[in-house]
C-alpha cells in the first residue's frame, strides 16, 4: 500500500495517492491542496525506508519515515519529510475485508528545505 502510494506520488498520480488516505487526512487537505505539494516539483522521488510494526487493542501499526524530494521551478531542491502510519485489524473475529487490509491511520508531511 504504501509502495502504491509513493509510485502515484512519483508519476504525479496525486489524485490515485490522496485516494488511500483517511478520512481525517483528506479533511487537512482537500485533493487539490494534497496535489498542489508536489505538482510543481520535477524529478520527485519517494523513499520509504523500512519502518516498525507494533501491536495495539486488537490492531497492527506499520510505523515508517517518508522523503519526498525533487526540484522547485527554478531547479533548486525541495525536501519534505514526515511519517506514514498503516493499521490494519489484527485478525479479530467479525472484522471486515476493509478493516483486515492494510490502511492509511495517518499521513504527517512537513517541508524542511
Amino acid at each position: 500500500m504504501l509502495l502504491t502510494f509513493a509510485q502515484a506520488i512519483e508519476l504525479k498520480q496525486f489524485g490515485q495517492a490522496w485516494d488511500l488516505l483517511n478520512p481525517a487526512d483528506k479533511q487537512k487537505w482537500s485533493k487539490a491542496d494534497f496535489a498542489a505539494i508536489f505538482a510543481d516539483l520535477t524529478k520527485v522521488s519517494v523513499v520509504i525506508p523500512d519502518g516498525t510494526t507494533e501491536g495495539s487493542a486488537g490492531s497492527i501499526y506499520y510505523n515508517a519515515p517518508i522523503t519526498v524530494t525533487g526540484n522547485d521551478n527554478d531547479g533548486r531542491p525541495v525536501r519534505i519529510e514526515g511519517k506514514a502510519v498503516l493499521r490494519r485489524v489484527n485478525d479479530v473475529d467479525g472484522a471486515t475485508q476493509a478493516q483486515l487490509r492494510w490502511h492509511f491511520d495517518t499521513l504527517d508531511l512537513r517541508w524542511t528545505h
